[in-house]
C-alpha cells in the first residue's frame, strides 16, 4: 500500500521515509468522534459495521461493496474507505483520481479523516494539482475538528515554510496541540523543538517528558532521543547505562541510529567493556536497516587490524 503522508509504496506498519506508523494510526481508530452525515437507520449502520469488518479481514470485494452501499446512504466514514481503497488498489485497479473524489465527498459530510487525506493530496499533487494553501485549508478545516494528523501536518507546513514562510512558534503550536492527543510522531517533534530550542527556549525537561511519553507507546524516536539526553548529559546525569538502555528499547523497534550508537559504545567501552566485535555486530545491523555510515565504521575497524572477523578483543575500558 502506499504511505497517506509521503506517498511511498510500503509493505510494513510504519513508514520508512517519513515515519507515519500504521499500528499506531489505525483507520478505525480515528473515528472515535462519530462524524456528521452519519447513518441513521440500524440497518445501513450494519452495511457500515459489515464494511469495516470485510475490509480488517482484507476482504476488499464485500468491503467495497458494503461501503458503496453505505455511502449511498450518505455514510461519510464509507466514503473514505473507498477513497482509501482506490488510493491503495485493495479490491480494485488503483486509481487516485477515483480516490480524490471519495475522500472530497467524504469531506464534504465533514469527516476529518477525508479532510486529511485530500490535505495531503494537494500537499504532494497526487490526483490533483500540487498546490500548498489548498493543503492548508483542508488541514485547518480537519484540525478544527481536533484530527491529530491534521495538526501534525500543519506543524510540518510552518515548520518547513511550505506555502508559507517559516514559522517555528506556529510550528510548535500545532505539534503540541497533535502530542497533547498523544499522537507520538507530534510528541517527538514536541520534544526535538524544547531540545534544540526551536520556537521555544531550551528546555531539556520539557523535552525529556515529551519523549518519554512517546517512548511509552512503542515509539523508536523517542527511546533513541532519550538515550542521546543520557549519552550527553542533556538535562540528566550523564549516564552511559542508561542511554545503551534506552538506545536497547529503540534498537528493537529497528531504529538504525539506535544500533548504531549502541555499537559506538562498545567501540568505545562507554557504559560496557570495550568489544569491538559486539561493535561491528551493531554496526552491522545499523547497516543492514540502511545506515551507510555503518558500512564505513566496519571497514575503518578491519583496516586498522583492530578486528577480524571471528575475532573479538576486549580492554578494560568502562564507563
Amino acid at each position: 500500500m502506499k504511505c497517506l503522508k509521503c506517498g511511498r509504496t510500503i509493505r510494513q506498519a510504519k513508514c520508512p521515509d517519513c515515519g507515519f506508523d500504521y499500528s499506531r494510526d489505525s483507520f478505525l481508530s480515528v473515528f472515535s468522534k462519530k462524524p456528521s452525515g452519519q447513518l441513521s437507520k440500524p440497518e445501513d449502520e450494519g452495511l457500515l459495521m459489515a464494511g469495516l469488518s470485510a475490509y480488517e479481514d482484507r476482504n476488499y470485494l464485500k468491503a467495497l461493496d458494503c461501503f458503496r452501499d453505505a455511502s449511498a446512504q450518505g455514510s461519510s466514514i464509507a466514503a473514505f474507505y473507498l477513497g482509501r481503497m482506490y488510493e491503495n488498489g485493495l479490491g480494485v485497479d488503483a486509481d487516485i483520481n477515483e480516490a480524490v473524489s471519495w475522500y472530497r465527498n467524504a469531506a464534504e459530510l465533514k469527516n476529518s479523516a477525508a479532510m486529511t487525506c485530500l490535505g495531503n493530496c494537494y500537499r504532494y499533487g497526487r490526483g490533483v494539482d500540487k498546490n500548498a494553501d489548498t493543503a492548508r485549508v483542508w488541514y485547518e478545516k480537519a484540525a478544527e475538528m481536533d484530527d491529530y494528523h491534521a495538526q501534525f501536518h500543519l506543524g510540518e507546513l510552518w515548520e518547513e515554510g511550505i506555502g508559507t514562510e517559516k514559522n517555528e512558534k506556529e510550528a510548535l503550536k500545532w505539534y503540541k496541540l497533535a502530542a497533547e492527543q498523544n499522537y507520538s510522531l507530534a510528541q517527538d517533534r514536541t520534544g526535538a523543538f524544547y531540545q534544540v530550542g526551536k520556537g521555544v527556549k531550551t528546555d531539556y525537561a520539557e523535552a525529556l517528558k515529551w519523549y518519554t511519553k512517546a517512548a511509552a507507546q512503542g515509539d523508536d524516536l523517542g527511546a533513541l532521543f532519550i538515550g542521546i539526553l543520557y549519552e550527553k548529559g542533556k538535562g540528566v546525569e550523564k549516564d552511559y547505562t542508561e542511554a545503551l538502555n534506552w538506545y536497547r528499547k529503540a534498537a528493537d523497534r529497528n531504529n538504525y541510529l539506535a544500533c548504531f550508537y549502541i555499537g559506538r559504545l562498545y567501540e568505545n567501552g562507554k557504559g560496557v567493556d570495550c568489544d569491538l566485535k559486539e561493535a561491528v555486530k551493531w554496526y552491522e545491523q545499523a547497516a543492514k536497516l540502511g545506515y551507510k555510515a555503518a558500512a564505513r565504521h566496519i571497514d575503518r575497524l578491519r583496516k586498522s587490524g583492530k578486528i577480524t572477523d571471528g575475532e573479538k578483543k576486549t580492554n578494560d575500558r568502562k564507563k
